[in-house]
């Protein structure tokens, strides 16, 4: 009788028929999304290396890069943060 509280619901206690009985109506079946799925899923097999793919490879493996390259060294030597009192400018003095 100690242990009686303890035990209010079991799940072990529900049929496994029984567990999810919410009378929710089957939804339609989507072909398309069928095969946008088996496409995502099986990418590598589907996957073919055209003008599209090399140009997104050759902007995002050298131009981006280069781009970014270009800005740093533009800039490196203009400013100057250190030692700077309140009202003096960053700018780099020539």
């Amino acid at each position: 009788m100690a242990g009686s509280y303890l035990k209010v619901c079991s799940v072990y206690e529900i049929p496994p028929d029984q567990m999810l009985s919410y009378n929710i109506p089957e939804l339609q079946h989507d072909h398309a999304i069928d095969r946008f799925n088996d496409l995502r899923a099986n990418y590598y097999r589907y996957f073919r290396f055209n003008s599209r793919f090399a140009a997104v490879a050759i902007s995002s493996l050298i131009v981006i890069p280069g781009i970014c390259l270009y800005t740093f060294a533009d800039q490196h030597d203009k400013w100057d943060w250190r030692g700077k009192k309140r009202g003096e400018s960053l700018a780099r003095s020539a």
